[in-house]
Order: C-alpha cells, then sequence, then structure tokens
C-alpha cells in the first residue's frame, strides 16, 4: 500500500508540474521527473536483460519480465541485487509471477495506455488498464469482459469467449440482460 500511495503521489506531482493552469506548473521540473524515471527504468531493464530475461513491457513505474523457466529464486535473486544498486528511497516491489497474460497497447491522443490481464498462478485474474475496472461501467459488460479473458487466458478457448460474447449480445438484444 505505502509503494503505491507514493507512486501515486509522484504521478500526481508530476502532472501538476506539467499543468499549465495547475498552481504548481514549472515544466523542468516534469521533465526532471520523467527523466529520473526513464532512466531508472532504463537502468532495471538493461540488468534484466543481463539477467537472462526479456522484457515484455515498461512504464515509468512498472517493469514486466519475460523467463524461459518459472525459478521463483532466479527472480527474487534478481529483484534484491537491482534493489541493491539503486538508492534507498527507490524501493522494487515483485507484485507476483504470472505464468500467462495479455498485453494490449492503444493509443489515446498523445497518451499510450496500458492494459494488460494476468493470469496468476491460482487461477486469478488481474486487470489493470481495462474497462470493467472502472466504476461507470455497467455490470454486464464488466461480468462480459472479465468472462472473456478468464476463457482467452485459463481455459485457452476462444472459441468459447466468442460464443459467450455472441450469446451476451443476443440476450441484450431480447431484453433478457
Amino acid at each position: 500500500a505505502r509503494s503505491e500511495v507514493l507512486t501515486q503521489l509522484s504521478q500526481s506531482l508530476s502532472g501538476a508540474f506539467n499543468y499549465y493552469s495547475s498552481r504548481w506548473y514549472h515544466h523542468e521540473c516534469a521533465r526532471a521527473i520523467v527523466a529520473y524515471d526513464t532512466m531508472y527504468i532504463n537502468q532495471v531493464i538493461d540488468a534484466a536483460k543481463k539477467a537472462g530475461f526479456s522484457i515484455i513491457g515498461a512504464d515509468t513505474d512498472s517493469l514486466f519480465l519475460h523467463s524461459s523457466d518459472s525459478d521463483k529464486t532466479k527472480m527474487q535473486m534478481f529483484f534484491e541485487s537491482a534493489q541493491s544498486e539503486f538508492p534507498e528511497k527507490i524501493e522494487f516491489v515483485n507484485k507476483g509471477m504470472y505464468p500467462t497474460g495479455i498485453f494490449i497497447g492503444s493509443k489515446s491522443g498523445k497518451n499510450i495506455q496500458k492494459k494488460c490481464a494476468l493470469l496468476s498462478e491460482e487461477g486469478f485474474t488481474k486487470l489493470i488498464g481495462f474497462e470493467s475496472s472502472r466504476r461507470h461501467l455497467s455490470a454486464v459488460a464488466k461480468e462480459t469482459q472479465e468472462k472473456v479473458l478468464y476463457y482467452i487466458l485459463k481455459e485457452e478457448a476462444v472459441g468459447k469467449a466468442i460464443l459467450y460474447v455472441r450469446n451476451i449480445i443476443a440476450d441484450v438484444k431480447h431484453n433478457v440482460v
């Protein structure tokens, strides 16, 4: 929780520095924050590549790595060695290992939004950036999106996911839902 709060505060402060109408607008400060973020994430990416991981994706506050084996010890050793090379205030948090996932990149204006659905080792689906994590979406839309991702990630059944969506659409058209 502490790590997530600090990340949100950092991003909010960076946004306040970069927003022209903000009381704290100072473009150079925003650029400095982004420069440090970029420098540190690039250092971690280089270290991960040297440790034998391939990079799935990264942004200013997260890094997704792929390993051909599921050696948790290797992953933990990497985190510990990477942590020791950075200033004490920078904290690495391993949020888990996921056997499979879907990463979707989409452009929205100038911002590249990060979306991913990850299947944990216990079989739970973690969604980041998907519409189902937003409050304003209808229950049927949330449930449909989550079920489709489950069928694809857990059961590897794309056909079943397509059939499920077609049935939901039919139910909506016929006022069943």
